[in-house]
């Protein structure tokens, strides 16, 4: 059985101190006593073996103490590095595309204003960052995306941060567009995926993003929902990629 995964924020001393939520999970639901063994990853690359410590008892706020025994530091990738833009869909789906994007090793995640699009997603920048922390620990990725700011699609495009390469799909028009092929089989630096809204990209913003360089691409025989399409070309990427990086 694997060792269960907790975030801790800072890794550089020990022992170190867990945040309430964290203690709480540990000490409460899992209920590990003094000598568990767990894992802990700062999100930065970080990911450290330690000894649960001995801790106070009879409070409400019981904090866990752990005693780091081993760490490794995962590098970032050289090459493939994806930069996700996607326009949030209704509900929790985007949650379930936060953890999708992190098991899948993404960069960035960046949530994107759309013409067509129908939420609203100002404002949770804080609950989304915690999606992915739970997506991180879940799946033992020490490095968690960087969630930023929602952008329009327009501004989005004119960031200096923005990689110049990449792609856009998930919506109807783009079934029969061609996939424009890579003049080199190199793996670039930095790749940007573009996901649109439930009901698409309109046609300016398609226009856009194909002035920018970027290239539809065909995922499967139909119309793909936000939350099919971000796991769909993650996948295809990182498997076209896996044996060249």
């Amino acid at each position: 059985m694997q060792k269960r995964c907790f975030y801790c924020p800072e890794l550089s001393l020990s022992p170190v101190s867990l945040s309430e939520e964290e203690s709480s999970h540990i000490l409460r639901v899992l209920r590990f006593q003094a000598g568990a063994v767990l894992l802990l990853t700062d999100g930065r690359g970080t990911l450290a073996e330690a000894e649960l410590l001995p801790s106070s008892q009879g409070t409400k706020s019981r904090i866990a103490v752990c005693k780091i025994l081993k760490k490794n530091f995962t590098a970032r990738r050289t090459a493939g590095r994806v930069h996700l833009f996607v326009a949030p869909p209704k509900g929790k789906k985007f949650d379930l595309i936060l953890k999708f994007a992190t098991e899948l090793g993404v960069s960035s995640i960046t949530p994107i204003y759309c013409e067509y699009g129908v939420v609203d997603s100002s404002g949770k920048k804080d609950n989304f960052e915690q999606a992915v922390k739970t997506a991180g620990k879940q799946c033992y990725n020490p490095w968690f995306p960087k969630v930023t700011q929602t952008l329009k699609l327009g501004d989005a495009l004119k960031a200096p941060s923005t990689p110049l390469d990449g792609c856009f799909g998930g919506t109807p028009s783009h079934l029969m567009a061609p996939v424009k092929k890579r003049e080199c089989c190199c793996v670039p630096a930095d790749y940007a995926v573009w996901i649109g809204p439930e009901g698409g990209f309109s046609p300016e913003e398609e226009n856009l993003l194909l002035e920018k360089g970027y290239s539809p691409v065909t995922i499967g025989r139909y119309t793909l929902r936000v939350e099919t399409a971000v796991p769909a070309i993650l996948g295809y990427l990182e498997a076209k990629w896996k044996e060249m990086i």
